[in-house]
């Protein structure tokens, strides 16, 4: 394989109504944790998706962007200029943000197998590209990855929806290290969520190849509806699109698949889609996005589904803003019992002091009869918090999760702008330095809080001891507003597919942001009483945050969820072939 140890890139990006010429030059190194750029980089038209630029690049490495395992597991890379990094160094950051964030890479057992047989490394092309969804005013980045080992007589194609509010690199993790390596292509989508900020100081938004450029001066993937407001306002796709994009991730999904179809078959000279088998993968929100996917397949583009610890709602269960608000509300006062905070990991004597303030709240404004961790701990049961969701509350309260989803969730559902978040919520970045600002596409999760970007909340002054139940109490109590309702009803699966094929979902027992109570339990119940074929694995042990793993001090026995998805991916690779052989 030919590697260029002075490569400089220079792209032309042909926007709709502007060109911009971007030349960048990667540093020589012979660290193995830094990117090797690409040794050629062409721009083309777009033959499936009118006016829309695709920018198509050649890499040496498609599964870690030519950091290996053991530069992933090292900082981040740093950019020769941080202030003005290039497109194969956000590149290589984005990589290492997503693996970092979605899996336990320095624990023993966290990469299963790859642990010690390290990432394979795979040459290939990138094909990123926008898609609109016709009527709906939406724009998602895709991102195709084909192998050189990509077979056209016995072609696959994995389907990669990012896991949260993640950008276009966020279904890596799980499906490059196993795709890949098999010759599969990879088309990855950021459910029109993504990391594509829009910094209102700067008035600058990202191109398509990640890097900032001023609104004046060109077209960024995403840009909010009114961009003059004053002041260090940010704004992001998800939160504040205006549009409930979560209602289109399976749509989305399969648009993208459609998508990357079209491709192989221009790539490859008598290819048929109908040929290429296609699997659906993803974890979090990439796994209701590919189960949503395939409950909208009425032309079965999709072969096999697997599906990781999913964000999904079939009807009559409670939806994901409905228990986070309830844990956000009362899990730090649970937390207020010493005795049970102190078997959690990362439980700490802070949280316990904090707890009992949030208890006397709670007392204070009716929603507890007394100020105790033991009523708080009955509501959450009530509920339908069982104690292994429990698990790892310590954490999710600790790093404030469920305030950053409920705002960020509350502000998609209600389609506000960046200006007018529910409850006087606001992203703003009033002391992020230039470098933080250009990094923003390849390392953030989408979700502020993070990278200098923080959550404002202008109710912290009416309760000083429990600075953030004012705000929590407000988002709570948009369950009311019919217009949340009528938004989160459209999220809602149905639990039923028009195609029999084979079907994996894995859960983790000990989830905390996601309980398998409101969300695969239920699922697969109800997909099984509607004479859908699922098989499901829930497993002891594993949680929703591999990361977790990587900082919980001494031996464990938590699991990792990454390998698993893994193995759920063998399973559909077998069952597929299973079907061609009896065929």
């Amino acid at each position: 394989m030919v590697r260029f140890k002075s490569p400089c890139i220079i792209t032309m990006v042909a926007l709709s109504s502007a060109s911009l010429m971007l030349i960048a030059c990667s540093p020589q190194t012979n660290d193995d944790s830094m990117v090797v750029a690409s040794d050629r980089v062409a721009v083309h038209q777009d033959p499936t998706a009118s006016g829309s630029a695709v920018l198509v690049t050649t890499h040496d490495d498609l599964v870690s962007a030519g950091l290996s395992l053991s530069g992933l597991r090292r900082a981040s890379p740093t950019p020769s200029d941080p202030e003005a990094p290039s497109a194969e160094e956000l590149r290589a950051m984005a990589f290492h943000t997503q693996f970092n964030s979605l899996s336990a890479l320095r624990t023993p057992n966290g990469m299963g197998a790859m642990a010690d047989q390290g990432l394979p490394r795979v040459a290939g092309v990138e094909i990123m590209t926008l898609r609109g969804l016709p009527g709906h005013g939406l724009s998602s980045r895709a991102l195709l990855q084909i192998p050189e080992t990509f077979d056209d007589n016995m072609p696959c194609l994995v389907v990669a929806p990012a896991s949260g509010s993640r950008g276009v690199y966020g279904g890596v993790p799980l499906a490059a290290p196993w795709a890949l390596p098999k010759g599969c292509a990879v088309v990855y989508s950021d459910k029109a969520a993504g990391t594509d900020y829009f910094d209102f100081a700067t008035q600058t938004g990202v191109q398509l190849n990640g890097q900032r450029a001023a609104l004046a001066e060109s077209e960024p993937v995403f840009v909010p509806t009114d961009t003059a407001v004053p002041g260090p306002l940010v704004a992001t796709a998800h939160a504040h699109s205006q549009i409930n994009v979560e209602a289109f991730w399976g749509e989305i999904t399969l648009d993208a698949a459609r998508w990357a179809l079209d491709q192989l078959e221009t790539r490859f000279d008598g290819l048929m889609r109908g040929r290429v088998t296609v699997i659906a993968a993803g974890l979090s929100n990439g796994g209701n996005a590919v189960l949503r996917a395939l409950e909208a397949d009425a032309d079965g583009v999709i072969d096999a589904v697997v599906s990781v610890m999913p964000n999904i709602t079939p009807p009559d269960t409670p939806h994901l803003y409905e228990y986070a608000a309830t844990a956000a509300l009362y899990q730090p006062c649970l937390l207020g019992d010493a005795e049970f905070a102190a078997g959690l990991p990362f439980a700490n004597p802070l949280l316990i002091g904090a707890g009992r303030n949030r208890c006397q709240s709670l007392a204070q404004a009716g929603l507890l009869n007394e100020a105790s961790p033991e009523e708080a701990g009955q509501v959450l049961s009530n509920f339908g918090f069982d104690q292994s969701s429990l698990s790892f509350s310590a954490a999710i309260v600790a790093l404030d999760v469920w305030r950053s989803v409920l705002a960020n969730y509350a502000s998609a559902y209600l389609a506000t702008p960046a200006d007018a978040m529910p409850c006087g919520f606001r992203f703003e970045a009033p002391e992020a330095s230039l470098a933080e600002k250009q990094s923003w596409w390849a390392a953030t999760s989408g979700s502020p809080p993070g990278n200098g970007v923080i959550l404002v909340d202008t109710m912290m002054a009416e309760y000083p001891t429990d600075r953030h139940f004012a705000g929590l109490r407000c988002l709570a109590e948009l369950q009311n507003d019919s217009r949340l309702q009528n938004a989160t009803a459209a999220t809602r699966a149905q639990a039923r597919w028009p195609h029999d094929i084979p079907v994996f979902i894995v859960h983790g027992q000990h989830d905390a942001l996601i309980p398998a109570a409101f969300s695969s339990r239920p699922y697969v119940a109800q997909a099984r009483a509607n004479g859908m074929s699922v098989e499901y694995r829930e497993i002891r042990g594993a949680q929703h945050f591999d990361a977790f793993l990587n900082v919980l001090p001494g031996d464990h026995d938590w699991a990792p969820i990454l390998p698993e998805g893994w193995a759920a991916l063998d399973q559909a690779w077998l069952a597929l072939q299973e079907e061609t052989m009896d065929r």
